[in-house]
């Protein structure tokens, strides 16, 4: 089975500090976040929410920058009106089966970002 799965990068609208990172699976009706000020994984989404949108605004394509604060992406991740919400990679992972899906996008969330700096 393979996951399609969307990481995003939560930053101060003012500063642009990073915030939190968050990963959201439409497929696993999976969507967590992760702040810089915790260790803690925190799970988004509920029965009540609306995953089909949520999959329709991901196959309308998420634009490059900052998200709407009227998309349901953003509404999903962060309340937050002084923060900003951009995808930042999509990736497809390999999943043994629909039970494993859960554990993966999590390990996948907590994983240490590596970043590549180019020096002039």
């Amino acid at each position: 089975m393979i996951l399609d799965a969307l990481t995003f990068r939560i930053t101060d609208l003012a500063t642009g500090r990073l915030l939190g990172r968050a990963v959201v699976c439409v497929a696993a009706e999976y969507a967590a976040v992760t702040w810089t000020s915790s260790a803690v994984l925190n799970r988004k989404g509920n029965a009540l929410t609306q995953w089909s949108i949520i999959g329709q605004e991901i196959a309308l394509g998420v634009p490059p920058g900052p998200l709407s604060g009227s998309s349901r992406l953003c509404q999903l991740l962060t309340l937050d009106a002084d923060a900003m919400v951009e995808c930042a990679s999509r990736e497809w992972l390999n999943c043994a089966s629909s039970q494993d899906g859960e554990a993966l996008l999590d390990d996948h969330l907590m994983a240490p970002v590596v970043s590549a700096h180019v020096r002039r």
